[in-house]
């Protein structure tokens, strides 16, 4: 897994290489950039694709952005709230089991 905290000022280059076949995702904080060509602005999050490995950014204004990469897990996945599983019965359970306080106590 990589997380990484980028900056870069206006006009700044950058080329990442990440694994092949990794699922990656670019969050734009601050600023606008382009991603491999594309643009992105504030707020937005730009999916990277699995095939290939370099990523190419250019800031168009000075930005701060978060990169997160990882091996895909390749299994099913269910959400709701705060809980993610890999079922909606996983999910169930999971809320039980928060609801009859088995999720441990915090310290006073």
């Amino acid at each position: 897994m990589h997380v990484w905290d980028l900056r870069l000022g206006a006009g700044g280059k950058t080329v990442l290489d990440l694994p092949e076949g990794w699922t990656a995702l670019l969050a734009v904080l601050e600023g606008e950039v382009t991603v491999n060509g594309t643009p992105a602005g504030a707020a937005e999050i730009a999916e990277l694709a699995r095939a290939g490995s370099a990523v190419e950014i250019e800031a168009l204004k000075e930005a701060k952005l978060l990169l997160l990469s990882g091996a895909p897990i390749d299994e099913p996945i269910a959400a709701y709230g705060p809980f993610v599983m890999n079922s909606k019965a996983e999910i169930r359970r999971a809320i039980a089991d928060f609801n009859e306080g088995r999720f441990g106590q915090m310290p006073a």
